[in-house]
Protein backbone atom coordinates (compact mmCIF):
# COMPACT_ATOMS: atom_id res chain seq x y z
CA UNK A 1 0.00 0.00 0.00
CA UNK A 2 1.28 3.06 -1.21
CA UNK A 3 1.86 6.16 1.30
CA UNK A 4 -0.82 8.84 0.81
CA UNK A 5 -0.12 12.21 -0.77
CA UNK A 6 -0.83 14.36 1.06
CA UNK A 7 1.03 12.79 4.37
CA UNK A 8 4.57 11.92 1.56
CA UNK A 9 3.84 15.70 0.52
CA UNK A 10 4.05 16.87 4.38
CA UNK A 11 7.09 14.80 4.96
CA UNK A 12 8.61 16.47 1.93
CA UNK A 13 8.11 19.95 3.47
CA UNK A 14 9.84 18.73 6.66
CA UNK A 15 6.39 18.10 8.42
CA UNK A 16 6.39 16.10 11.79
CA UNK A 17 3.88 12.92 11.23
CA UNK A 18 1.81 12.19 14.38
CA UNK A 19 -0.39 9.23 14.25
CA UNK A 20 -3.19 8.55 16.78
CA UNK A 21 -1.47 5.26 17.61
CA UNK A 22 1.50 3.21 17.70
CA UNK A 23 -0.05 0.63 15.48
CA UNK A 24 -1.21 3.75 12.92
CA UNK A 25 2.89 5.05 13.04
CA UNK A 26 4.20 1.40 12.30
CA UNK A 27 1.61 0.92 9.43
CA UNK A 28 3.04 4.94 7.91
CA UNK A 29 6.81 3.44 8.24
CA UNK A 30 6.19 0.51 6.42
CA UNK A 31 4.17 2.01 4.02
CA UNK A 32 6.61 4.66 3.92
CA UNK A 33 9.56 2.03 3.54
CA UNK A 34 7.69 -0.10 0.55
CA UNK A 35 7.50 3.56 -1.10
CA UNK A 36 11.45 4.12 -1.01
CA UNK A 37 12.19 0.73 -2.17
CA UNK A 38 9.76 1.26 -5.10
CA UNK A 39 12.17 4.18 -5.42
CA UNK A 40 15.09 2.29 -5.97
CA UNK A 41 16.31 2.89 -2.89
CA UNK A 42 18.12 0.42 -0.41
CA UNK A 43 18.73 3.16 2.13
CA UNK A 44 17.18 6.01 3.49
CA UNK A 45 16.48 7.84 6.47
CA UNK A 46 14.11 7.35 8.95
CA UNK A 47 11.04 9.63 8.27
CA UNK A 48 9.64 12.07 11.10
CA UNK A 49 7.12 9.68 11.83
CA UNK A 50 5.42 9.17 15.26
CA UNK A 51 2.76 8.10 17.49
CA UNK A 52 1.53 11.48 19.82
CA UNK A 53 2.97 9.87 23.24
CA UNK A 54 6.16 8.83 21.53
CA UNK A 55 6.59 12.84 19.71
CA UNK A 56 5.91 14.52 23.39
CA UNK A 57 8.74 11.96 24.44
CA UNK A 58 10.85 12.83 22.59
CA UNK A 59 9.74 16.23 22.71
CA UNK A 60 10.80 15.98 26.78
CA UNK A 61 13.93 14.59 25.99
CA UNK A 62 15.29 17.26 24.09
CA UNK A 63 13.84 19.88 26.89
CA UNK A 64 15.72 17.21 29.75
CA UNK A 65 18.90 17.81 27.71
CA UNK A 66 19.11 20.98 27.45
CA UNK A 67 18.15 21.67 31.43
CA UNK A 68 19.43 19.02 33.04
CA UNK A 69 17.15 20.51 36.21
CA UNK A 70 14.05 19.53 34.29
CA UNK A 71 11.87 17.14 35.85
CA UNK A 72 12.19 13.12 35.36
CA UNK A 73 9.58 11.84 33.58
CA UNK A 74 8.33 8.57 34.74
CA UNK A 75 7.70 4.98 33.01
CA UNK A 76 4.72 3.26 33.05
CA UNK A 77 6.62 1.19 35.85
CA UNK A 78 7.82 3.68 37.82
CA UNK A 79 4.56 5.65 38.08
CA UNK A 80 2.58 2.01 39.03
CA UNK A 81 5.08 1.22 41.64
CA UNK A 82 4.50 4.92 42.93
CA UNK A 83 1.29 4.30 42.98
CA UNK A 84 1.54 1.01 44.50
CA UNK A 85 3.48 2.30 47.48
CA UNK A 86 1.16 5.06 47.86
CA UNK A 87 -2.11 2.87 48.63
CA UNK A 88 -0.62 -0.29 49.64
CA UNK A 89 -1.75 -0.45 53.13
CA UNK A 90 -5.83 0.28 51.95
CA UNK A 91 -5.45 -1.81 48.95
CA UNK A 92 -4.62 -5.05 50.93
CA UNK A 93 -7.76 -5.82 52.39
CA UNK A 94 -9.62 -5.46 49.02
CA UNK A 95 -7.55 -6.26 46.13
CA UNK A 96 -4.04 -6.48 45.50
CA UNK A 97 -2.01 -3.25 45.97
CA UNK A 98 -1.43 -3.83 41.72
CA UNK A 99 -4.09 -4.16 40.48
CA UNK A 100 -5.39 -1.39 42.57
CA UNK A 101 -2.53 0.59 41.64
CA UNK A 102 -3.19 0.41 38.23
CA UNK A 103 -6.65 1.57 38.57
CA UNK A 104 -5.50 5.02 40.41
CA UNK A 105 -2.76 5.33 37.59
CA UNK A 106 -5.95 4.78 34.62
CA UNK A 107 -7.97 7.32 36.81
CA UNK A 108 -5.18 9.92 36.98
CA UNK A 109 -4.65 9.45 33.31
CA UNK A 110 -8.26 10.13 32.77
CA UNK A 111 -8.39 13.67 34.72
CA UNK A 112 -5.02 14.85 32.87
CA UNK A 113 -6.23 13.89 29.44
CA UNK A 114 -9.81 15.98 30.30
CA UNK A 115 -7.79 18.59 32.39
CA UNK A 116 -9.98 17.72 35.42
CA UNK A 117 -7.61 17.52 38.48
CA UNK A 118 -9.53 21.03 39.94
CA UNK A 119 -12.39 19.31 39.75
CA UNK A 120 -10.43 16.56 41.97
CA UNK A 121 -9.73 19.51 44.40
CA UNK A 122 -12.95 20.13 44.91
CA UNK A 123 -16.08 18.51 47.57
CA UNK A 124 -17.44 15.33 45.65
CA UNK A 125 -20.90 15.34 44.77
CA UNK A 126 -23.50 14.26 47.65
CA UNK A 127 -25.52 12.96 45.80
CA UNK A 128 -22.90 9.88 45.35
CA UNK A 129 -23.93 6.60 47.57
CA UNK A 130 -21.79 6.15 50.75
CA UNK A 131 -19.06 3.26 49.20
CA UNK A 132 -19.07 5.53 45.85
CA UNK A 133 -17.98 8.39 48.26
CA UNK A 134 -15.85 6.84 50.13
CA UNK A 135 -13.96 5.47 47.17
CA UNK A 136 -13.65 8.56 45.28
CA UNK A 137 -12.20 9.88 48.98
CA UNK A 138 -9.36 7.52 48.90
CA UNK A 139 -8.71 7.69 45.73
CA UNK A 140 -8.32 11.96 45.87
CA UNK A 141 -6.39 11.00 48.67
CA UNK A 142 -4.13 8.96 46.91
CA UNK A 143 -3.79 11.55 44.11
CA UNK A 144 -2.86 14.22 46.48
CA UNK A 145 0.19 12.08 47.71
CA UNK A 146 1.16 11.30 44.26
CA UNK A 147 1.12 14.99 43.51
CA UNK A 148 2.83 15.50 46.21
CA UNK A 149 5.93 12.56 46.24
CA UNK A 150 6.18 14.00 42.17
CA UNK A 151 6.85 17.55 43.11
CA UNK A 152 9.35 16.69 45.97
CA UNK A 153 11.27 14.54 43.87
CA UNK A 154 10.97 16.28 40.50
CA UNK A 155 8.61 13.76 38.97
CA UNK A 156 6.66 14.23 36.13
CA UNK A 157 3.72 11.53 35.13
CA UNK A 158 3.17 10.75 31.60
CA UNK A 159 -0.30 11.82 31.49
CA UNK A 160 0.33 15.21 32.83
CA UNK A 161 3.20 15.77 29.93
CA UNK A 162 1.04 17.44 27.04
CA UNK A 163 0.03 20.34 30.00
CA UNK A 164 4.10 20.30 30.79
CA UNK A 165 5.26 21.12 27.81
CA UNK A 166 2.91 23.96 26.57
CA UNK A 167 5.03 26.71 28.35
CA UNK A 168 8.03 25.38 26.86
CA UNK A 169 7.15 25.64 22.96
CA UNK A 170 9.04 29.19 22.46
CA UNK A 171 12.42 27.19 23.36
CA UNK A 172 11.66 23.79 21.73
CA UNK A 173 13.30 23.06 18.03
CA UNK A 174 9.91 22.09 16.30
CA UNK A 175 8.72 21.65 13.36
CA UNK A 176 7.37 24.51 10.86
CA UNK A 177 3.88 22.05 10.16
CA UNK A 178 2.50 18.95 12.23
CA UNK A 179 0.54 16.64 10.37
CA UNK A 180 -1.80 14.61 12.03
CA UNK A 181 -3.12 11.11 11.19
CA UNK A 182 -6.18 9.52 12.41
CA UNK A 183 -7.39 11.73 14.91
CA UNK A 184 -10.93 11.13 15.03
CA UNK A 185 -10.88 12.67 18.16
CA UNK A 186 -8.89 14.46 20.93
CA UNK A 187 -8.79 15.10 24.31
CA UNK A 188 -8.70 18.71 26.09
CA UNK A 189 -5.20 18.28 26.96
CA UNK A 190 -4.31 17.57 23.33
CA UNK A 191 -6.39 20.24 22.17
CA UNK A 192 -4.53 22.28 24.62
CA UNK A 193 -1.14 21.87 23.31
CA UNK A 194 -2.10 21.67 19.66
CA UNK A 195 -3.69 25.32 20.31
CA UNK A 196 -0.38 26.54 21.70
CA UNK A 197 1.87 25.12 18.77
CA UNK A 198 -0.49 27.38 16.48
CA UNK A 199 0.03 30.17 18.53
CA UNK A 200 3.92 30.06 18.21
CA UNK A 201 2.93 29.58 14.33
CA UNK A 202 3.15 25.94 13.75
CA UNK A 203 0.97 24.76 10.97
CA UNK A 204 -1.38 21.92 12.30
CA UNK A 205 -3.08 19.85 9.44
CA UNK A 206 -5.64 17.09 10.28
CA UNK A 207 -5.47 14.14 7.66
CA UNK A 208 -8.71 12.02 7.30
CA UNK A 209 -8.24 9.02 4.74
CA UNK A 210 -10.71 9.92 1.90
CA UNK A 211 -13.80 7.83 1.97
CA UNK A 212 -13.77 7.66 -2.06
CA UNK A 213 -10.60 5.83 -1.81
CA UNK A 214 -11.83 3.58 1.08
CA UNK A 215 -15.50 2.45 0.30
CA UNK A 216 -17.44 1.47 3.24
CA UNK A 217 -18.80 -1.20 2.96
CA UNK A 218 -22.17 -2.53 1.86
CA UNK A 219 -24.70 -2.54 5.06
CA UNK A 220 -26.25 -6.16 5.66
CA UNK A 221 -28.07 -7.54 9.20
CA UNK A 222 -26.00 -9.14 11.63
CA UNK A 223 -25.79 -12.84 12.04
CA UNK A 224 -25.98 -13.69 15.72
CA UNK A 225 -24.29 -16.76 16.74
CA UNK A 226 -24.75 -18.32 20.25
CA UNK A 227 -22.07 -20.12 21.45
CA UNK A 228 -21.63 -22.33 24.83
CA UNK A 229 -18.55 -20.64 26.43
CA UNK A 230 -15.70 -18.09 25.85
CA UNK A 231 -13.53 -20.92 23.95
CA UNK A 232 -15.91 -22.20 21.78
CA UNK A 233 -16.85 -18.20 20.77
CA UNK A 234 -13.16 -17.03 19.71
CA UNK A 235 -12.94 -20.67 17.82
CA UNK A 236 -16.35 -19.74 15.91
CA UNK A 237 -14.94 -16.38 15.03
CA UNK A 238 -11.61 -17.82 13.86
CA UNK A 239 -13.70 -20.32 11.77
CA UNK A 240 -15.95 -17.21 9.98
CA UNK A 241 -12.61 -15.72 9.36
CA UNK A 242 -10.40 -18.57 7.64
CA UNK A 243 -14.23 -18.28 5.26
CA UNK A 244 -13.86 -14.98 4.39
CA UNK A 245 -10.21 -15.07 3.72
CA UNK A 246 -10.47 -18.34 1.32
CA UNK A 247 -13.46 -16.44 -0.60
CA UNK A 248 -11.37 -13.39 -0.62
CA UNK A 249 -7.70 -13.76 0.65
CA UNK A 250 -6.93 -9.82 -0.09
CA UNK A 251 -9.98 -9.18 2.69
CA UNK A 252 -8.88 -7.37 5.70
CA UNK A 253 -10.95 -8.38 8.60
CA UNK A 254 -11.07 -5.95 11.52
CA UNK A 255 -11.97 -8.53 15.26
CA UNK A 256 -13.29 -6.31 18.37
CA UNK A 257 -13.14 -8.14 21.85
CA UNK A 258 -13.90 -6.70 25.26
CA UNK A 259 -10.55 -7.30 27.47
CA UNK A 260 -8.45 -8.36 24.88
CA UNK A 261 -5.72 -8.51 27.61
CA UNK A 262 -7.35 -10.86 29.12
CA UNK A 263 -7.85 -13.16 26.03
CA UNK A 264 -4.82 -12.10 24.31
CA UNK A 265 -2.89 -15.93 25.27
CA UNK A 266 -6.46 -18.05 24.17
CA UNK A 267 -7.03 -16.01 20.87
CA UNK A 268 -3.51 -16.68 19.78
CA UNK A 269 -3.56 -20.14 20.41
CA UNK A 270 -7.15 -20.68 18.56
CA UNK A 271 -6.62 -18.46 16.21
CA UNK A 272 -3.02 -19.97 14.98
CA UNK A 273 -4.80 -23.70 15.22
CA UNK A 274 -7.74 -22.22 13.06
CA UNK A 275 -5.93 -20.50 10.38
CA UNK A 276 -2.49 -21.92 10.25
CA UNK A 277 -3.19 -25.40 10.71
CA UNK A 278 -0.29 -26.76 9.38
CA UNK A 279 2.09 -24.89 11.07
CA UNK A 280 4.75 -27.02 13.18
CA UNK A 281 4.88 -25.61 16.28
CA UNK A 282 8.74 -27.15 16.78
CA UNK A 283 9.57 -25.06 14.32
CA UNK A 284 10.22 -21.01 14.29
CA UNK A 285 7.04 -19.22 14.32
CA UNK A 286 5.58 -18.43 10.97
CA UNK A 287 4.84 -14.71 10.05
CA UNK A 288 0.79 -14.91 11.26
CA UNK A 289 -1.38 -13.52 9.88
CA UNK A 290 -2.78 -10.95 12.27
CA UNK A 291 -1.68 -8.33 14.49
CA UNK A 292 -3.03 -7.47 18.05
CA UNK A 293 -3.61 -3.57 18.31
CA UNK A 294 -2.86 -3.94 22.17
CA UNK A 295 1.02 -4.68 22.71
CA UNK A 296 1.98 -7.20 25.31
CA UNK A 297 4.48 -5.49 28.23
CA UNK A 298 7.18 -7.27 27.82
CA UNK A 299 6.78 -8.64 31.48
CA UNK A 300 4.47 -10.81 30.14
CA UNK A 301 7.02 -12.67 27.70
CA UNK A 302 7.26 -16.04 29.16
CA UNK A 303 11.02 -15.80 29.57
CA UNK A 304 11.05 -12.28 30.68
CA UNK A 305 8.79 -12.82 33.09
CA UNK A 306 10.47 -16.18 34.38
CA UNK A 307 13.33 -14.20 35.06
CA UNK A 308 11.55 -11.08 36.88
CA UNK A 309 9.41 -13.88 38.99
CA UNK A 310 12.93 -15.04 39.96
CA UNK A 311 14.75 -12.19 40.99
CA UNK A 312 11.68 -11.05 43.06
CA UNK A 313 11.94 -14.61 44.89
CA UNK A 314 15.93 -13.66 46.13
CA UNK A 315 14.03 -10.63 47.86
CA UNK A 316 10.16 -11.41 49.37
CA UNK A 317 7.75 -14.87 48.62
CA UNK A 318 5.34 -15.48 45.86
CA UNK A 319 2.18 -16.20 45.55
CA UNK A 320 1.37 -20.21 45.14
CA UNK A 321 -0.15 -19.26 41.81
CA UNK A 322 3.03 -17.95 40.45
CA UNK A 323 5.35 -20.60 41.74
CA UNK A 324 2.88 -22.91 40.04
CA UNK A 325 3.93 -21.14 36.49
CA UNK A 326 6.95 -20.83 37.22
CA UNK A 327 8.04 -24.39 37.64
CA UNK A 328 6.19 -25.53 34.76
CA UNK A 329 7.35 -22.88 32.63
CA UNK A 330 10.23 -24.69 31.77
CA UNK A 331 12.95 -21.67 32.38
CA UNK A 332 13.98 -22.83 35.84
Amino acid sequence: MNLPGPIADALLRGSTVVAASPRASRALHLQYADAQRAAGREVWPAPAILDWDAWLRALWQDHAFANPDAPLLLTSLQERALWTRIQHEEAVPVISPESMAALAMEAWSLLSAFNAHPARRTSWDSTLQKQELNDAESFRRWADLFEQECARNQWLSPAQLASALIPLLPSLDLPREICLVGFDRTTPAQRDLLAALQSCSIAVTHFQPDAAAHPAPQSSAPDWLLAPDHRAEIAACAQWIRNQLLANPQARIGVIAPSIADSRGLIDRIFRGVLLPAADIRQPSPLVPWEFSLGQPLAEVPVIRAALLLLHWLAAPLPNDHISWLLLSGFV
